[in-house]
Order: structure tokens, then sequence, then C-alpha cells
């Protein structure tokens, strides 16, 4: 995922950086679009069908608003209240419409259960992905954000394998995942923080003590955000969330680690290091 990932990452923030990284955009919001079918698919095949083409339609609000927020249209409060907004469209319309098409519409909580979880995840957490694109030196703070969640993926990954299942923690989500892998995932995340602040020209500056901490809580959230995600497919009795990506499955597959770390990473970097744009 690592090789495959951050060049792609690097082409999309560093080739294409007109008008506030336009492209990246238009690429999150597909990815908002996208995830948000998926999970309405892993819902659907436990007979919780949401209304997704309006979850979809909201899930692409986040990377939108994101945008905007960055060319300074609307403020910084605006994501919170669209998320808010959400929330409550979300349940409002879709209970309305059980409460008036019950014969059709199935069990309206269940529906409107179904359609909020479509709407926020991952929409919510993409466009904060969105929103570091409108901090100070976005490019090498974006490569920094990705190198260090690809990094915690792929290493994770390979540890799990070499150990060969012999520290397996044999949790429900996911029975294979090892404690050599989240460990050394972890260290993998603190490492990447490390070496990124020394090789990007622009990479924010940590001090060894910060880039421990913030590597091992980047490297946690990760791990939090594959057991969600692994937890979905558990449910829905299915390896892949998807098969967009040859060999890989879902779109969900390959971004999850990203969701979780997104909100972390724009909060740390806006509040600790002052990266306004």
């Amino acid at each position: 995922m690592f090789v495959a990932a951050v060049p792609l990452f690097f082409v999309l923030i560093f080739a294409v950086p007109a008008y506030r990284h336009l492209l990246f955009t238009l690429c999150a919001t597909a990815a908002a679009i996208l995830g948000s079918r998926e999970v309405a698919a892993l819902l659907a095949r436990r007979a919780v069908a949401g209304r997704w083409h309006f979850a979809a339609a909201c899930s692409a609000l986040f990377p939108i608003v994101a945008y905007l927020e960055n060319w300074g249209i609307v403020s910084g409060y605006a994501f919170g209240a669209v998320a808010a907004a959400v929330v409550a469209l979300v349940l409002a319309v879709t209970l309305l419409l059980g409460a008036t098409q019950r014969g059709r519409s199935g069990d309206p909580l269940g529906v409107a259960g179904a359609t909020l979880l479509a709407s926020l995840y991952p929409g919510l957490f993409i466009g904060y992905i969105v929103r570091l694109a409108g901090l100070s030196n976005p490019q090498w703070l974006l490569l920094t954000f990705f190198v260090a969640v690809f990094s915690n993926d792929t290493v994770a990954y390979l540890a799990g394998k070499l150990a060969g299942g012999r520290t397996a923690l044999g949790l429900p989500a996911s029975p294979t995942k090892t404690a050599v892998g989240y460990a050394t995932g972890i260290g993998a995340s603190v490492a990447a923080l490390i070496v990124a602040q020394r090789v990007f020209p622009g990479a924010p500056q940590f001090g060894t003590l910060e880039a421990a901490l913030g590597g091992a809580a980047m490297g946690v959230c990760a791990a939090v955000g594959d057991l969600l995600e692994s937890a979905l497919k558990r449910a829905a009795q299915v390896k892949d969330s998807g098969e967009i990506i040859p060999g890989r499955g879902g779109l969900l597959d390959s971004i999850d680690s990203l969701m979780l770390c997104a909100p972390l990473f724009y909060l740390w970097m806006q509040r600790v290091h002052g990266t306004a744009g």
C-alpha cells in the first residue's frame, strides 16, 4: 500500500496544487461518495438498508465545506455546523419518510441509523484531510501525514506476517491482528515523523518527545480505524468492503487507517504548531 499510495498522493498534492488543491479536493469528494456507498452496501448485507443516495450527498458535503473553508469563503465554525446539520437532517428526513412510508421503508430506526453512519463515515474524516490543505506548507504537511499513516499500515502488516500469527490477539473484529504488528506499526509512525522533519523541507518540526507521543497517538488511531472497518466487514460477513481497487478490495480497505488519524493530526498541527493557512 505504501509503495502505491504515497507516490499517488505526491502527484496530487505537488504536481497539481492549483486553486488550493482543487484536484485533490475533487478526489477526496469522490472518495467520500464511494466510501459512503460501500458502507451502505455492507449494512444492506445485514438487511439494514439506508438511503444511500441521500447519505452520499451528505458525505460529499464535508470535503466541499472544508474546501470552502480553505478559501476563506466560510468560517472555521462552518465545518462543525455542517456536521451537526447533517446529523439532524438525516435523522429528521429518514424518520419522517419511515413514518409516512412504513410499508416500503422497513424499520425507520434501522434506516435512519444506516443512513446516518453512511453519511458520516468516511466523509466527515475525509473532510479533515481536505482541511489540512488549508494550513501552511500544505504539500509537506499532507505528505508527512500520509507517510506517517501508511508507514504504520505497511510495517504492521509485514511484521504481522513475519510473526506468523504467534502473537495474534484474537480480537473479534480481526482475529489475525498481532501484538507485534501493532507495536511495530506505532514505531513506524514515530520513525516516519522524525525522518519527515529532517527530509521534507516544509515539514512541521517536532521535538523527539513530541514526535514519539504524536506518532504513538497516530499509530493507535490508525489501528482503531482499521478495526472499525474490520468490524463492519465482519458484521457483513465479507472479506473486502468492495472491489474497486484490484488486489486490494474496496476503497475503505485502503483508507480506513487514515480516517481517525485525520482529525487528530489536523488539531495537532493547528493548535499546537499554529499552522494556520
